[in-house]
């Protein structure tokens, strides 16, 4: 007799999905600072890669760790350095660089990077709430419970924010 026994699901997929973003938002970071740039004429330190960028050094300590994660950069003995892929098509002035053609749109730099990121935030707070009051509307608990995770989440994103781009 045959065993049809087969194993439990897993949720890999869903998890893979779940944190997916992760690597996309450390990438577009790297490259909007020049990591890859900088990192070329390495190895450094995450606190000399934080003194030469200008950024605080607990920062670029969680950035690199998420390049490193996100394969793009390599570690050893506390040393970075890009990976063959980053140095060939991430370093500005190489033949191969391609930096410009997957970064974000230079619209949406604009909003995002430059100080002006704050009213695109600011916009889509004002959504939520939107959203949020049509939910109030049917489901009043539900809409506190999810108008106190917006809240929070929320500011501390534009907190994060201010810190990284000060």
């Amino acid at each position: 007799m045959k065993n049809n026994r087969t194993s439990p699901p897993t949720p890999n997929t869903i998890l893979r999905h779940a944190t997916s973003i992760y690597p996309s938002i450390a990438f577009f970071v790297g490259t909007q600072l020049d990591v890859f740039t900088v990192l070329e004429g390495g190895p450094f330190t995450y606190e000399e890669l934080a003194t030469i960028l200008k950024m605080k050094p607990h920062f670029m300590e969680r950035l690199l760790y998420a390049l490193v994660s996100a394969e793009l950069l390599t570690v050893e003995d506390g040393l970075f350095t890009n990976t063959v892929e980053a140095s060939n098509f991430l370093v500005k002035g190489k033949p191969s660089y391609m930096g410009d053609h997957v970064n974000i749109n230079p619209f949406l730099k604009y909003w995002i990077v430059e100080d002006q990121f704050l009213i695109l935030k600011i916009m889509g707070g004002l959504l939520a709430v939107v959203y949020l009051w049509s939910i109030y509307k049917r489901h009043p608990k539900l809409s506190i419970i999810c108008s106190s995770f917006f809240l929070t989440a929320y500011t501390l994103i534009i907190f994060w924010n201010l810190l990284i781009l000060r």
